[in-house]
């Protein structure tokens, strides 16, 4: 199950597979004074959310709760790279982590891990906002690692 999501800012408009990678792009749009409008279905399937984000951090629009608003992942890290079309598949937004559970059991997937916008926003900052850079290297084991203590994504989930 893909999840399509769309960005856009200004007049350009771009799309991501799941959302890690859709907040990702939007962290390397900005810094910028215009913000990005990032456009996803609840479980790529459900209501549409639409996420205002900007250097100050991210807003759901249509007076929507973000603090509620929770991103899905079924695979563990670990596992990504045996089927990545999947593991991006399975992450979504929710409109909260009650949404989550129940897509997990009525499409029979593993339940895993939620995490809040706050989180999912500083986790794709640090992880793409310099990916667009010749410069840019991908993050070694170590920083990863030191990154996901950092945002306390301790559980055996994110560091087996």
């Amino acid at each position: 199950m893909d999840e399509p999501t769309r960005r856009k800012q200004g007049e350009r408009s771009w799309w991501a597979n799941c959302a890690w990678c859709g907040f990702g792009l939007a962290a390397m749009l900005l810094p910028s004074e215009t913000p990005v409008t990032v456009s996803v279905r609840s479980g790529s399937i459900g209501k549409e959310l639409v996420f205002e984000v900007g250097d100050a951090g991210i807003h759901l629009q249509g007076g929507g709760q973000t603090a509620k608003c929770v991103v899905h992942y079924s695979a563990p890290p670990s596992s990504w790279w045996i089927d990545v079309k999947f593991a991006c598949g399975t992450i979504h937004v929710f409109e909260d982590k009650d949404e989550a559970a129940t897509w997990c059991d009525q499409y029979g997937f593993n339940f895993g891990e939620t995490m809040n916008m706050d989180i999912m926003w500083k986790l794709a900052k640090a992880w793409y906002s310099e990916k667009a850079s010749y410069e840019y290297n991908r993050p070694t084991e170590a920083e990863k690692s030191q990154l996901f203590k950092e945002l306390g994504m301790v559980s055996e989930f994110w560091t087996e």
